[in-house]
């Protein structure tokens, strides 16, 4: 048992470097193939889509709450956390948040994973860091218009298990500042390390 803890602690580097930050920054996103699949739902305030896009070949869903009148309209993406593939449901995490943000006027998109249904490929394995591929190609494609109503200057992501009460959206210029970030598209993807 302990060599298997060992060999898995050595490796651990190598399958962390397969994406590293640098080689996210240097990938190109979109690759195209954006479309509404079908409308789900019609509320007062806004209309559910499911949506699909490609990334690394693969087509991935996702739903989108989009408010009712022009815009344009900031754009929040809400990612969902760990959910056993076979168990998941396009619309059964979250709905709650989405739909209060869209009654709010914010256009809101929830891409599901690759190998979560109905996405084509396979569950992600290990870091899990290829999710985070498929976030920046759907961003690449709202930048592109594939929501002409989507402002894309206004985008924020919210990761799954961020406790909105604690982490108050502040001062973004003042936050890269004190990161020592510049001005270039970040992402956090913070997830888990599969036993």
């Amino acid at each position: 048992m302990r060599l298997g803890l060992w060999l898995s602690f050595l490796l651990l580097p190598a399958l962390a470097q397969v994406l590293t930050l640098p080689d996210l920054r240097a990938r190109t996103y979109g690759e195209g193939g954006f479309r509404v699949e079908r409308v789900l739902e019609e509320r007062p305030a806004f209309t559910r889509v499911q949506f699909s896009y490609l990334s690394d070949g693969l087509r991935v869903h996702g739903f989108a709450n989009l408010p009712k009148g022009r815009g344009p309209f900031p754009v929040v993406v809400v990612l969902h956390g760990y959910v056993e593939p076979s168990r998941y449901r396009l619309l059964a995490y979250t709905t709650p948040y989405a739909d209060f943000l869209a009654e709010r006027g914010y256009l809101v998109l929830h891409p599901n994973f690759r190998g979560h249904p109905p996405s084509e490929g396979a569950p992600a394995q290990g870091l899990r860091h290829v999710y985070a591929v498929d976030v920046l190609n759907l961003l690449a494609e709202v930048r592109r218009g594939a929501f002409p109503q989507a402002d894309p200057a206004r985008i924020a992501v919210i990761p799954c298990g961020v406790d909105t009460n604690l982490f108050l959206p502040g001062d973004q210029a003042a936050a890269r500042a004190a990161l020592g970030l510049d001005d270039q598209l970040q992402l956090l993807y913070v997830g888990r390390l599969a036993p």
